[in-house]
């Protein structure tokens, strides 16, 4: 299995209200030794007192990557009222083109719960695999505070995966992979005045093929919470 960090910068160009989403995204950095990813897992390592990460002879090679990410988010169902009680489900379509990521993804996004946020939930992706946003607005009752839960259930299907296949320009590691992925990601989240939490578990279907790699774990099982502040 290649071993690999990515170290980017990101510019993100979206306009959106309650009922639709349109966005484009550069994503632009290094992935190999200058992205310093086996300093920061192993320094990380070191401070929680778990082993020291074997693989990093596996890394891939320094390379240049950029990636070109579009994506919209489209209403099509809402019901109760947004004051109280109420729920929604949008369809996403993502495309993204580099030497980072080349896919194209679909989702459905389901929502439910009190004194939502208007606009779109946001999804925890991996840099580079979608875009970076945030497209949510006043609830109907901006004095109360909202909690909801969201359900993502999302397809992808991938030509290229740097992560996994490898340098783009020179032999290096790589693993068979998965065309394609489907991903579910739930979360719980709530929203106050000034701050928020949100709490996402995802799994994934295999993304590599484990027949050929027996060994492999295919599947990510992965959780984030993210704790945001506003002025």
């Amino acid at each position: 299995m290649p071993y690999a960090g990515a170290l980017t910068v990101q510019g993100t160009w979206y306009i959106f209200n309650n009922d639709e989403f349109r966005g484009f995204e550069i994503t632009a950095g290094v992935v190999g030794p200058p992205s310093l990813a086996e300093q920061t897992q192993k320094t990380v390592h070191h401070l929680i007192g778990s082993g020291n990460p074997e693989g990093w002879d596996n890394q891939l090679g320094t390379e240049p990557v950029i990636n070109f990410n579009y994506m919209r988010k489209q209403k099509i169902w809402c019901m109760g009222n947004p004051a109280s009680f109420s729920g929604d489900t949008t369809i996403n379509g993502n495309v993204g083109l580099g030497n980072l990521f080349t896919q194209a993804s679909t989702a459905l996004e389901m929502r439910f719960g009190y004194n939502m946020p208007q606009g779109f939930v946001y999804v925890p992706d991996p840099i580079g695999l979608s875009m970076h946003y945030m497209a949510s607005l006043e609830p109907a009752n901006p004095q109360a505070g909202s909690f909801y839960a969201t359900l993502v259930l999302r397809g992808s299907a991938f030509a290229h995966n740097i992560f996994l296949d490898g340098n783009t320009f020179r032999d290096s590691h790589s693993v068979d992979k998965k065309p394609l992925v489907d991903l579910a990601v739930a979360g719980l989240h709530y929203e106050g005045k000034n701050w928020g939490i949100h709490c996402n578990v995802m799994a994934s279907s295999n993304d590599v093929d484990t027949s050929k790699a027996p060994a492999a774990e295919g599947r990510e099982r992965l959780g984030t919470i993210d704790i945001e502040w506003s002025f």
